[in-house]
């Protein structure tokens, strides 16, 4: 139930519903649900208290740091206790559940997303294209870097490739750099798991052979490997190239 409330959160952004409405509405759900249902997650209540008192602390710092309105604190503690209340509803033995539901929205909403792009149906900023509802494109970056996380632990790997390619694509139109390299990461990660699961041997002679096309590859076309990286993670960027002030993920 929890997967499915969260979830909604994401969703509701494709729609005219005002996310503000969508948020009250699964939160007071949440709510309703851990009195009724005495949820497993109250018993480590203490522990929670704690991760949420410092999630919300360094959060807070982060809001000031940036001099942001008071509207966003409100905000944060609305986030901090809605994620108490997941924590509180989603017991161990359910975690694997609530993660394949997360990770099957991103993908779903990644497909969506690729389809309104192809016709048309997404704004624009500076050349980034935005997430649903004309919302920012670091929202849309960072669910499709939670979804991916949560698919690379729930997939299958041929799955998992399939679903962070499809939300590699989408955090590439948003121009999501922080997000990218966390997808970037999962991919390395799984592709080494693959790897790791070949005979020793071949191991050996995978890693020599990639190492020395890597040597070759890094060498002959080192200009053009930076000119790439520069370009994928815009530090040239008129606007959010580094050493600008407005510089964002």
């Amino acid at each position: 139930m929890a997967g499915i409330l969260d979830v909604c959160v994401a969703y509701s952004y494709i729609g005219s519903i005002p996310v503000p409405y969508v948020y009250a509405t699964t939160l007071a759900l949440k709510l309703v649900a851990v009195i009724l249902f005495r949820a497993p997650g109250l018993n480590n209540f203490l522990t929670q208290i704690r991760f949420l008192l410092i999630l919300f602390f360094f959060s807070t710092l982060s809001i000031l740091a940036n001099e942001l309105e008071i509207s966003n604190l409100v905000e944060l503690a609305a986030f901090t206790f809605h994620l108490s209340l997941t924590i509180s509803l989603v017991s161990k033995e359910r975690l694997f559940d609530y993660l394949k539901i997360v990770a099957i929205s991103g993908t779903t909403l990644s497909v969506i997303y690729i389809i309104f792009w192809m016709v048309g149906n997404l704004e624009t900023h500076y050349g980034r294209y935005k997430f649903f509802g004309d919302s920012h494109p670091n929202l849309g970056s960072e669910i499709f870097a939670l979804t991916t996380t949560a698919a690379a632990l729930t997939y299958s790997q041929r799955s998992f490739f399939a679903s962070a390619t499809l939300a590699t694509f989408c955090v590439h139109l948003m121009q999501g750099r922080a997000a990218l390299l966390v997808l970037l990461s999962l991919i390395a990660y799984q592709s080494f798991l693959i790897i790791r699961s070949f005979k020793r041997e071949h191991v050996y002679f995978i890693a020599i052979i990639a190492l020395a096309v890597f040597t070759s590859i890094a060498t002959i076309f080192s200009t053009e490997i930076q000119s790439f990286f520069s370009a994928l993670f815009l530090t040239n960027d008129q606007y959010r190239g580094s050493g600008r002030n407005i510089v964002t993920g």
